[in-house]
């Protein structure tokens, strides 16, 4: 759920905005891979806190700027 919940957060604030819309699933698989192996600990903070506080906010800010960063699309 702690995916899930990243990638509505990326989607509602603009992350996916400059992406072609053929590369949307692309870019969603490659962003589940990159939370789950290399943000596996900002994953686990989600969801053991059930919520999005300042915090978490913050580092998955920056973990979807990291991403888009290396992401070609």
């Amino acid at each position: 759920l702690e995916v899930e919940v990243s990638m509505l957060y990326a989607m509602q604030n603009g992350f996916f905005d400059d992406v072609p819309v053929a590369k949307i699933k692309d870019c969603q698989g490659k962003m589940h891979e990159y939370l789950t192996t290399r943000k596996d600990a900002l994953m686990q903070k989600i969801s053991d806190e059930k919520a999005l506080t300042d915090e978490i906010v913050a580092e998955l800010k920056q973990a979807l700027t990291d991403f888009k960063s290396g992401y070609k699309a």
